[in-house]
């Protein structure tokens, strides 16, 4: 609804222009059988294909939901975060632009398709925390809900939800509250 009444378009030089220091906007786009993201930081950009199709992602963000809630015979559950496939996921999504989202303290992700219903911040970045987990797992005793060590997209970085580059533009130009 959004885009019929801001028509507008907005080229990527507008986009970087409204990026300050350490930020980046990654826009997600499922077309047909393919899923692509492009990742804008004020110095630069890249369009690349993304590491799995419209369909594999539905199915890992329903799998990553399961273990969020689910309601079995009536009663809902919570299951042990699947930290493998959230590492799988980011890698997928971020994995091309793994190094440049180092130095980015806020990122802006306009998802699409399946990341619709899966906040970014859940998606885990590295590698060894989630063998760390695993390898606690097998101890006895072990509490499955224990993540200390993951490396989570929103550890270290603010994350903002954006329906489109252009309202990202028109909340950024708004002029700040006079309020008490």
């Amino acid at each position: 609804r959004y885009r019929v009444v801001a028509g507008n378009a907005i080229s990527l030089a507008d986009v970087q222009s409204l990026l300050r220091e350490g930020e980046a906007y990654f826009k997600m786009m499922v077309v047909e059988d393919d899923a692509y993201g492009i990742f804008i930081a004020p110095g630069g950009a890249r369009a690349f294909r993304l590491g799995a199709s419209p369909a594999e992602l539905e199915r890992q963000v329903d799998a990553l939901r399961a273990t969020i809630l689910i309601v079995e015979n009536n009663q809902p559950l919570t299951y042990p975060f699947d930290v493998a496939l959230a590492h799988q996921l980011y890698q997928q999504l971020f994995g091309a632009v793994d190094a440049e989202l180092a130095g980015v303290r806020h990122l802006v992700f306009q998802p699409d398709g399946a990341l619709l219903r899966l906040p970014p911040n859940l998606l885990v970045m590295n590698r060894a925390g989630v063998e760390s987990y695993q390898a606690r797992a097998t101890e006895p005793g072990h509490d499955d809900f224990d993540f200390r060590g993951i490396e989570w997209l929103g550890r270290r970085r603010d994350i903002s939800t954006a329906v489109s580059a252009r309202a990202f533009r028109d909340v950024r130009r708004a002029p700040a509250s006079d309020a008490a």
